[in-house]
């Protein structure tokens, strides 16, 4: 993994531009050469430069993975030429007055401002003020249509101040910073709520670009509490038009929500249009959804604790794949064949007297916030039961887990993870771009959202 000289951030591999400041990172190519070539060396000619793929008017970053607009020169998402290190520059998208632009200190090119790099140097762009982001971006207000007398929503009357300010600012949002009636309320968690390992959950802070805030969402007649996480999908977003993210607090009520406005929403700690600036769990920016026609695509931007998807139906896990039950994280590992046939051991011709063996197709590593191994549960039954007072597997100190919570099973090589209608569900880690459906539920740190078209 390449490491940058001028901050000392490791990059994934291949990036040609550093994720933290910026700074090229340097190349082979970059370090003086102190052989002086002879005319008998035989120099085999350079391959060409991969390029990346197209599909569907898309060109697909051969670092990274994500599907970036045809015309851009380097990836949107983490800095690296599309086209090769050597390739010649694309041409940039000619500006246009319904996508906003910002100017790259480094070069002075224009670049879309939803971009966080450079399509002309590659150099991380700065993020804009909120008084210039709003006005350049200028998102429209979502306010919720008026219910029957004696049905009206408390969220109402914020939506009410949120028209009020829209109109007296000519139509623009206003500032992020400002805080919604209800969105710096906590709620303290309730023995079998939604797993946290906080007593309460803050509410995001948002800003302009990517979604708009619409309300806090909080429980009415017309929208009751959740008493859990085991209930159906909520209806439709407001007006019935566009996706929304919900933030949902320990107790399982709303927190606030964020509508989509842009191509995309950033959710991260310090970074994005929804943040959760005291979480600890959360990295800077920690994940993206994308909107691509009429899907949402949920993107893993941190590796160091990832991005969760609450079960719908029986899942098949890999080597090395983790999910949480509770608040318990474990990762399934395929043993080795070694381990898979051990044979009795004899030492100084004296067989090893211990308990009898049995092959097991797999174990669970428990792992903890130290980063360390606490526990390792080898798996030889065909279905082994994870559970708090019931199964193979027990834990019986975590009151965020169901009596019986979820279940693993092998059948000719095939293994799966399946929830048992447990309370608080079972998530399991991202390992690639997923798309999300209405009601999905999504782990960002210690933070719970609600998925809704």
């Amino acid at each position: 993994m390449p490491r940058c000289t001028q901050c000392g951030k490791v990059n994934r591999e291949g990036a040609l531009f550093c994720q933290d400041c910026g700074a090229r990172i340097a190349t082979e190519s970059d370090v003086p050469k102190t052989r002086v070539a002879s005319p008998s060396d035989r120099v085999a000619p350079a391959a060409p430069a991969a390029a990346p793929a197209q599909v569907s008017g898309m060109v697909t970053c051969p670092a990274c993975g994500v599907a970036n607009p045809t015309g851009m020169n380097f990836c949107k998402m983490c800095g690296v030429r599309l086209g090769g290190s050597g390739s010649s520059p694309v041409a940039s998208p000619t500006p246009s007055s319904a996508s906003p632009r910002t100017t790259c200190a480094a070069c002075g090119g224009q670049t879309p401002a939803n971009y966080s790099f450079c399509q002309n140097c590659g150099a991380r762009l700065a993020p804009l003020p909120r008084t210039v982001q709003a006005d350049a971006v200028a998102p429209t207000v979502a306010v919720p249509p008026t219910p029957p007398a004696g049905l009206r929503p408390a969220a109402a009357a914020v939506g009410d101040a949120l028209a009020a300010a829209a109109a007296a600012g000519g139509g623009a949002m206003p500032p992020a910073a400002t805080a919604l009636p209800g969105m710096a309320e906590a709620v303290p968690a309730r023995p079998g709520t939604p797993i946290s390992s906080r007593p309460a959950a803050t509410a995001p802070r948002m800003s302009p670009g990517g979604g708009v805030p619409v309300s806090t969402g909080a429980p009415t007649a017309a929208q009751p509490a959740a008493a859990g996480l085991a209930g159906p999908a909520r209806g439709p977003a407001v007006g019935g038009a566009r996706a929304r993210l919900v933030s949902v607090r320990p107790d399982g009520t709303d927190a606030a929500s964020c509508v989509f406005e842009g191509p995309a929403i950033d959710l991260g700690r310090t970074e994005g249009t929804m943040r959760f600036e005291n979480d600890p769990y959360v990295a800077p920016r920690h994940a993206r959804i994308e909107r691509r026609d009429a899907s949402y695509l949920l993107y893993p931007l941190d590796w160091v604790n990832g991005v969760f998807v609450r079960l719908r139906e029986p899942t098949d896990l890999g080597d090395g794949d983790c999910f949480l039950v509770g608040r318990q994280l474990l990762r399934f590992e395929v043993p080795l064949e070694a381990e898979r046939k051990a044979r009795a051991a004899v030492e100084h011709g004296v067989a090893v007297f211990g308990s009898p063996l049995r092959s097991a197709w797999g174990r669970l590593r428990q792992l903890t916030v130290a980063a360390l191994t606490l526990d390792v549960y080898y798996l030889s039954r065909a279905e082994v039961v994870l559970g708090r007072e019931e199964g193979h597997i027990r834990f019986p100190d975590d009151e965020h887990m169901s009596r019986r919570h979820a279940a693993l099973s092998e059948t000719r090589g095939r293994v799966r993870l399946e929830d048992l209608a447990s309370s608080n569900g079972t998530y399991l880690k991202l390992k690639a771009p997923r798309e999300l459906r209405t009601g999905d539920l999504v782990r960002v740190g210690d933070q719970l959202l609600r998925f809704e078209t």
